[in-house]
């Protein structure tokens, strides 16, 4: 991938904030452990090699993790943010962000708004927060947990966990394999309809199920309305 010239450098262990205010305002670290600040406008944060702390703050921003352990922040605004290699934390914080873990065991916290997270490869834990959020755990044992809101969760390869604690009433959509696992005992019966649920074996709050499809109705009341849980074959 290739990225635009910086207008700001860093040296190693810097701490870099943008000067006057600008429409856009790059700025890239050196091999240290740098952090970058941004402003209220339109920011392009590249932490590049070692462990970064990048803050977005106000505006639509960008923000780069590059190599070793990160920190990313959105703040407020529709942000993007993509680890890279190494174990990250990102933030989206307010607005419709995206994130995107990178190469390594990453830890995605969508904050407040539409978000969508992807772990990428590795075992990564997302959590989509409040608003009605998209999670793809990427390849790897994956936990996923959406949070308030009406969310889609898709753990793709790799022994997954959903975790539906805190979700409400909203109605979530999970794509589950039969090796990944749903955290959340119900207790309510569900009305959804049997061709919505199609899962020949899933571990459900530590109690494995085998079912064929003449059972799925039974297994249906066993799962609360607020969630329609499909098997991707």
């Amino acid at each position: 991938m290739r990225f635009p010239a910086p207008e700001d450098q860093g040296t190693d262990a810097d701490e870099l904030f943008p000067g006057a205010p600008r429409l856009k305002n790059v700025l890239k670290g050196g091999k240290g452990n740098d952090i970058l600040t941004g402003h209220e406008l339109k920011d392009r944060l590249y932490g590049g090699p070692g462990h970064d702390i990048l803050n977005g703050f106000g505006g639509n921003d960008r923000l780069y993790g590059g190599t070793g352990r990160d920190r990313l922040s959105g703040g407020t605004g529709n942000d993007l943010l993509y680890g890279g290699l190494g174990n990250d934390l990102l933030y989206g914080g307010d607005g419709k962000d995206r994130l995107w873990g990178g190469l390594g065991r990453d830890w995605l916290h969508g904050g407040d708004g539409r978000d969508y997270l992807d772990g990428g490869p590795e075992r990564d834990h997302l959590y989509g927060g409040k608003g009605h959020d998209w999670l793809s755990g990427g390849s790897g044992n994956d936990h996923l947990q959406g949070g308030p809101g009406s969310d889609v969760m898709i753990g793709n390869s790799g022994r997954d966990t959903y975790d539906l604690a805190g979700n409400g009433s909203s109605r979530d959509i999970i794509l589950a394999d039969p090796d990944d696992k749903i955290l959340k005992q119900f207790a309510s019966v569900a009305s959804i309809s049997t061709d919505e649920v199609q899962l020949p074996s899933l571990t459900f709050d530590g109690m494995t199920l085998t079912l064929s499809r003449s059972r799925l109705k039974d297994f249906a009341h066993r799962v609360d309305g607020a969630d329609i849980v499909y098997l991707d074959n």
